[in-house]
């Protein structure tokens, strides 16, 4: 199990001029900025937004170019809620996967 500890940032997920494809060298740019900055740990897709308002697929592939992208310089926590308990512990397998060292999860949704 991973230590967290020190500075946590939640970064938004960007996307292309078109809005439909995330912007995977604006990511990298930003995980670069933060991580520069003096950033611990670095939360994908979290928060009570991106999680609802991101396909399955596009979630996966942040959570994988982010962790990748990191080598090590700091922490990579994947956001990996959803509205049904199903979808939540496919999310955090997935997140596992991609070398997350931690998952953040939302108590059962509202949604």
């Amino acid at each position: 199990m991973s230590s967290l500890k020190g500075i946590c940032v939640p970064i938004c997920t960007p996307f292309d001029k078109s809005g439909d494809t995330v912007d995977e060298g604006a990511l990298k740019a930003h995980v670069d900025r933060v991580v520069e900055a003096g950033v611990h740990n670095v939360l994908t897709c979290g928060g009570t937004g991106e999680f609802a308002y991101l396909t399955e697929t596009e979630r996966r592939r942040v959570h994988a170019v982010v962790g990748k992208h990191l080598k090590g310089r700091a922490k990579h926590i994947a956001g990996a809620s959803a509205v049904s308990t199903r979808e939540t512990i496919d999310s955090v397998k997935a997140a596992v996967d991609a070398g997350a060292d931690a998952v953040m999860v939302l108590p059962p949704y509202f949604e």
